[in-house]
């Protein structure tokens, strides 16, 4: 949690993500840590989103 006055999105942020560590493996639900935005970058809030990929499902 970013402290007094500091802005959240200059902070690094810890949250869960769904990781692929190989294809054709179940995804390994973790908490990794995201490392605030450089120049040219911007920080988004996903609220939800489908999973819907072949190519991930069948190895290719």
């Amino acid at each position: 949690m970013p402290g007094r006055g500091q802005s959240p999105f200059s902070s690094v942020i810890k949250c869960r993500a769904a990781v692929a560590w190989e294809a054709g493996k179940p995804l390994s639900l973790e908490e990794v840590e995201v490392a605030p935005p450089k120049a040219h970058e911007v920080r988004i809030k996903v609220i939800i989103s489908i999973f819907n990929c072949i190519h991930y499902i069948l190895g290719d």
